[in-house]
């Protein structure tokens, strides 16, 4: 499988009144590429897999936000025939101030860190 950060949507648009960011944050999304390399099926949750450390050296999770920028995959899951790919984002809420220092997406026993280019 590899995987490709398409970009950071920084702040992200609440895609309905339901995903407005709590008091204090706001929304920010990782657009990735997901491909299946293998020769099998691979299957997994992108919200699960994905964290975002902040400037703060602090990890965030994904917050299940919905943004109007991009959709989160199939509710975070995806399934991957070898050759196919996805294309979707991983929502958290950051703290304001916090920027996005890297991303690390973790599949079973390894991880891929990409860091964020000013």
């Amino acid at each position: 499988m590899s995987v490709t950060a398409n970009g950071i949507i920084d702040p992200a648009g609440p895609a309905s009144s339901d995903a407005v960011a709590s008091a204090g944050t706001r929304l920010v999304a990782v657009e990735l590429t997901l491909k299946g390399d293998g020769p099998g099926t691979i299957s997994s949750d992108a919200n699960s897999n994905t964290t975002v450390i902040g400037s703060d050296s602090q990890a965030y999770t994904a917050s299940f936000d919905a943004v109007a920028e991009c959709t989160n995959f199939s509710s975070g899951e995806y399934a991957l025939l070898a050759g196919d790919s996805e294309r979707g984002c991983v929502v958290s809420q950051l703290p304001e101030g916090v920027t996005v220092k890297s991303v690390q997406f973790s599949l079973g026993n390894g991880t891929v860190q990409f860091n964020n280019r000013p």
